[in-house]
């Protein structure tokens, strides 16, 4: 409170229902209303600092007679030419002798992995996933330490395939510094470029937990019994056959969605045609602006004409666009991103695709049950009656340790199951509703196979690659991977019985998925494009905001956005079919996409 500006509280902007209390808290306020709600307003300038975020007196402190705020505004390039350019006096290079190494070195570092066009005070909300990610590194990694053992989980993340490369040679320099460097990660540019590979497996969850090989890159693609050896070794060839059903595809008719205009943070007046009824691949390196033409400008007005269709409203004026045509087919609208299922051990995977009420009223359709007087709710862990009383149907219980973390162990009343003695006494097929929670999903699809509206789902969950999730698996040790193909499966389940009525109306759904890929192996990408495409069969559109070059060449139609980041990305590069992308000159996804696809790159797509 002593530097900032006392109108906004340090934040730059007019924010409503902002005070000072929340300064520094950013999970109280930050947006995360749900599709249904009013959307926030947009907080506009503050008035007073200018949207300089300080007070006149912070203001008035001049380095080479340079404000905070004015060296702040400066991209990360230019701030680093401006800190080689610093001279200073005998006292003052004292006191600056060991501070420049460590902000040159920082600033080097977010140059070399492709975020010199960054300014050093842009808002947090406002950057990007990859350029988020690459921040974080840029905070661990841009020291000039030796002898330290990093371990990174999955660095590529968020990342194009262009700065992939670039944060590959950044994590290489650091091991010739004399450096350790471990990596979790599933990217197979990072594997090729590894000293020493190590395959855990052989398949996840409870079918995992061993070293199934290591050794070499060329040791491992020999290695038979590593599936990510065999993937190495043979990548997928695309087009994949069998993807697409293009005769039931056939029977829907072309239609575009329009975007005019389009000016959101670094857009530039930009207009793009979106097929529909397709899946769409939306490309470009870090801070091109895929997010902004997706989720800035084409969710959040669909959205708003959409809930004003529903409340037969007026629709409500455009923002960040001109003009958005072509949309009224669709009467629905997903965004299926990485976003928890839920925030509670509470919440499972059964509860969240729809399952657990079905087998609750199973249970209660039981000879036991129906004698005894229980109803479906006596099968909940989340309501008093059924659940284990000592542990409040959690499973376990936690202990806090003197000057150490807490522990958490299995409740020793019910040893776990979450359910008292005479709910377990209920038996289906021989298990209690504990047993059945702590089955695998491989395991329910066997067991629930007589029962359709449990059988669908969980066998939806299998193709997805997530057959060793338990039902009852608690939401918050889900990866982020995982929650977002356990949404897709919920939206997959509702979709398949409305395949043939679909077929014969005009409306349909819009999904829109964010990264999808993210936490996936190659043979996971392979299975989640499988579903992708039995989405747009059904006859709805997918629109996919992705960096993965295996989803992109699966893609009916490819938006690269570009040509750099920042001030120098916002446009549309090319347009058209994978094939063409990948001889599109001025693309960077056409060149990394011609060698998945086999092919050289050369000649010019829809280049705009």
């Amino acid at each position: 409170r002593h530097g900032w500006c006392g109108t906004c509280f340090g934040t730059g902007e007019i924010i409503e229902s902002f005070t000072e209390e929340q300064t520094g808290e950013e999970e109280v306020w930050l947006d995360t209303q749900e599709s249904d709600e009013e959307p926030a307003p947009e907080p506009i300038c503050c008035p007073v600092c200018a949207g300089q975020r300080l007070n006149p007196t912070a203001l008035a402190v001049r380095l080479e007679k340079r404000s905070i705020a004015d060296f702040t505004a400066l991209s990360v390039v230019d701030a680093e030419r401006e800190v080689e350019k610093l001279r200073f006096g005998k006292k003052e290079e004292a006191i600056a002798r060991d501070l420049l190494p460590e902000l040159k070195s920082r600033l080097r570092f977010l140059g070399k992995v492709g975020l010199g066009y960054l300014s050093l005070n842009r808002a947090a909300p406002t950057l990007s996933g990859g350029e988020a990610q690459r921040i974080r590194l840029a905070s661990q990694l841009g020291s000039n330490l030796q002898g330290v053992c990093y371990i990174l989980d999955e660095p590529t993340i968020g990342l194009h395939a262009r700065d992939n490369a670039l944060l590959i040679a950044t994590l290489r320099d650091l091991q010739q510094q004399g450096n350790t460097v471990i990596v979790v990660e599933h990217d197979d540019a990072t594997m090729a470029e590894a000293d020493h590979l190590i395959d855990v497996g052989p398949g996840a969850g409870s079918r995992g937990g061993e070293i199934v090989a290591q050794g070499t890159l060329s040791q491992l693609k020999k290695n038979k019994a590593s599936l990510t050896g065999r993937f190495l070794a043979r990548p997928l060839r695309h087009p994949l056959p069998d993807l697409r059903n293009q005769t039931q595809r056939a029977d829907f008719a072309a239609e575009t969605l329009r975007i005019e205009g389009a000016t959101l943070h670094n857009l530039r007046s930009l207009s793009v045609d979106i097929p529909l009824r397709r899946l769409v691949a939306v490309s470009g390196v870090s801070g091109s602006g895929k997010s902004s033409l997706i989720r800035g400008v084409l969710l959040d007005n669909l959205r708003a004409a959409l809930r004003a269709g529903t409340l037969r409203r007026k629709l409500p004026a455009l923002t960040g666009c001109s003009a958005m045509e072509g949309w009224q087919s669709i009467d629905r609208l997903l965004q299926v991103d990485q976003t928890p299922i839920g925030k509670t051990p509470r919440s499972c995977p059964a509860s969240y695709v729809g399952i657990f009420d079905i087998i609750r009223k199973l249970f209660a359709d039981t000879v036991d049950a129906r004698l005894r007087g229980y109803g479906p709710g006596r099968f909940s862990f989340n309501v008093a009656g059924g659940r284990c009383e000592t542990c409040a149907g959690n499973g376990m219980r936690r202990i806090e340790m003197s000057f150490l973390p807490d522990v958490r162990v299995d409740c020793e009343e019910c040893h776990g199951w979450r359910f008292n003695e005479d709910t377990l006494a209920v038996r289906y097929k021989d298990r209690h509703i504990g047993q059945v929670l702590a089955m695998s999903v491989d395991e329910a699809v066997e067991f629930f196979a007589p029962v359709p509206l449990v059988h669908h789902p969980l066998q939806l969950l299998q193709e997805v690659g997530l057959g060793y999730l338990t039902l009852g698996q608690q939401s918050p040790t889900l990866s982020g991977g995982e929650a977002q193909r356990i949404k897709l499966v919920t939206e997959l389940a509702k979709a398949k019985p409305s395949v043939q009525l679909r077929r014969n109306t005009k409306q349909h759904a819009l999904y829109i998925l964010d990264e999808p890929t993210v936490g996936l192996h190659m043979a996971d990408v392979e299975k989640l494009l499988r579903v992708l495409h039995r989405l747009v069969d059904a006859g709805n559109s997918v629109i996919v905001i992705e960096h993965n070059l295996d989803v992109i060449a699966e893609a009916d139609w490819v938006i690269d956005m570009g040509p750099e980041g920042g001030k120098e990305g916002g446009n549309v590069v090319a347009q058209e079919v994978p094939e063409k992308i990948a001889k599109a000159k001025k693309s960077h996804t056409g060149k990394f996409l011609a060698g998945v696809l086999g092919m050289q790159a050369s000649g010019s797509a829809a280049d705009v």
